[in-house]
């Protein structure tokens, strides 16, 4: 480890043990927005990047919206929403084109890429995931795509991954029905999870079914293993035990429902011979392939002679129809947008317009983010606790890059296929079938659902607070942010101030709402072991603020 680092390790000790010495005092938490300041920094004169609008609508609330909706608040975001309101910012995100990725630079890896090329073909769909992520317009379908993906993965080859970032872009802002659909037919999805193997074993002397897509389908994509009140609320029997929602006959059945399809590589580009066609959906070839007899489902009687579109047809129909789907699934895209541990009121609202509007995902996500409990935080004075979630890596690595007005995310330091914290949560990288975390992940110790915490480690969090301090130390270093259309001026320029500086971090990345213990602390060391004019004010503005994007006060969505 390099003495800069050791140095700076140091210095964000003395930060963490200022925060654990001083967290007693409640009062300090969120004294900026307080009538009487209680440090030395006072929010209320900041003279930088300061967003005027004559809205009621505050900075935090309309920033803390963007949080939950984007991949980050910005400044000139935050002033539309002030201006037009969260319903009719929404609207207005639903009508934008889906970004799609271009990945024809890779799609003939397999054949056509050269060693020395394998390293930019493996990080090409998360870093455009991540470039979209940060400088895309579409910010609401983007945030969706990257809800689903945590629960609906898939983890096959790059071109695979970067299409299935274009059908979630397609369809993910479509009826939930539609997409179930789509996905069963995806190429990657097909690939992932072995559908297209999945055939009548009549029809060759090697075919058989294949139940892997079917059980994690019911399980994972839509109803779950246990039967739920619509409030996500378990069902329990006479006995007090868990009613499942399907047995091993049903998960069976629906192999031989969805038997027969396989990959279409008709107009797929004849270089990439040993690559299915991601492009396009999959196709049933060859009708003897689907097992077309006649089959129980969910308890519904399936007729024989049904090809293999009008069985999926209904096995979609039935699933769409069953109870569960609706609290099953608002469950999980609350806690992508707004909150791990929502209440079951919450999630009894979410599911009845599910289910009122059969899926629609427009509808569905509108009242996830404007529901009362979603917006109940704006105000500080009502702050709660136990809402929230952490900020995943993901998610805490595009904040910072939005808020410094990148365009895409810099490269690291040293490898430039490589992206700050990307190591940690890959998007189209599912390490297993439950994605990087499960939904029901509770830590150890605690009876409330945190599903993203599962991410939390030493090595992680040492990263996270050094993710501007990467860049800190050469102006070499700070030319690769500037490259990225990353805007340091703002933090480098006010550093010789430490009320101005600390205004703007304030405004940057904590909602103008940074807490007096972390404000306090920071001007501590900035009298101190961070102290401006020394010669090196711009990569100690830098790592300064890596610090305070390390304390709770950023690194939970509050």
């Amino acid at each position: 480890m390099g003495l800069n680092k050791i140095r700076f390790l140091k210095s964000f000790l003395i930060v963490v043990l200022g925060l654990i010495l001083c967290s007693c005092n409640k009062s300090d938490h969120f004294a900026l927005n307080d009538s009487t300041p209680s440090g030395p920094f006072d929010a209320r004169q900041m003279m930088t990047m300061r967003v005027t609008s004559s809205s009621a609508m505050s900075f935090y609330a309309a920033a803390r919206f963007l949080e939950q909706a984007t991949f980050g608040y910005t400044a000139s975001d935050v002033a539309l929403v002030q201006q037009i309101g969260m319903s009719a910012w929404i609207d207005q995100q639903m009508n934008l084109p889906a970004s799609q990725v271009d990945w024809s630079s890779i799609c003939c890896y397999l054949e056509n890429s050269p060693q020395a090329g394998l390293q930019a073909t493996n990080s090409f769909p998360v870093n455009a995931f991540l470039d979209l992520a940060i400088g895309a317009k579409d910010q609401l379908r983007l945030r969706t795509s990257f809800s689903l993906s945590n629960f609906i993965p898939t983890s096959t080859h790059p071109p695979g991954q970067s299409a299935y970032l274009n059908f979630l872009q397609t369809y993910g802002l479509g009826k939930y029905g539609d997409f179930l659909r789509a996905l069963t037919l995806n190429a990657s999805m097909g690939s992932f999870l072995n559908l297209n193997q999945n055939q009548n074993p009549t029809s060759c002397a090697i075919c058989a079914f294949n139940e892997n897509y079917p059980r994690e389908f019911l399980q994972l994509f839509s109803m779950g293993t246990k039967m739920l009140n619509q409030d996500g609320s378990l069902q329990l029997d006479s006995t007090g035990k868990p009613i499942q929602t399907y047995t091993q006959n049903d998960v069976s059945n629906m192999a031989r429902m969805l038997s027969g399809w396989s990959f279409d590589n008709s107009t797929k580009n004849p270089a990439s011979a040993n690559a299915p066609a991601y492009e396009s959906p999959m196709i049933s070839s060859n009708p003897s392939a689907h097992d077309s007899t006649a089959k129980t489902f969910l308890g519904n009687n399936i007729p024989a002679g049904g090809t293999a579109s009008q069985d999926l047809d209904q096995a979609v129909k039935i699933i769409m129809a069953h109870p569960n789907v609706a609290p099953f699934i608002s469950l999980r895209l609350i806690q992508n947008f707004v909150t791990s541990a929502p209440s079951p009121a919450y999630i009894s609202r979410v599911a009845s317009v599910f289910t009122s509007t059969q899926g629609d995902m427009k509808q569905v996500i509108k009242t996830i983010l404007l529901d009362t409990e979603a917006r109940a935080g704006d105000t500080l004075a009502n702050a709660n606790s136990s809402t929230g979630k952490v900020r995943e890596p993901f998610l805490f690595t595009t904040q910072v890059w939005r808020a410094l007005g990148c365009t895409k995310a810099p490269v690291n330091v040293g490898n430039p296929y490589a992206r700050v914290l990307l190591y940690y949560q890959q998007p189209l990288s599912g390490v297993t079938v439950f994605g990087y975390y499960e939904p029901s992940f509770q830590p150890v110790g605690s009876n409330r659902l945190a599903p993203e915490s599962k991410l939390d480690n030493s090595s992680m969090f040492s990263d996270m607070s050094s993710i501007l301090s990467f860049y800190s130390y050469s102006s070499a270093q700070m030319a690769l942010l500037q490259s990225a259309g990353c805007n340091i001026t703002p933090l480098t320029s006010a550093y010789s101030n430490p009320d101005n500086y600390l205004s703007v971090v304030n405004q940057l990345f904590f909602k103008q709402a940074m807490p007096a213990v972390i404000q306090n602390g920071a001007l501590n060391l900035m009298q101190s072991s961070f102290q401006p004019g020394r010669g090196n004010d711009s990569g100690l503005a830098l790592q300064l603020a890596s610090l305070l994007l390390s304390t709770p006060a950023f690194g939970v969505m509050k």
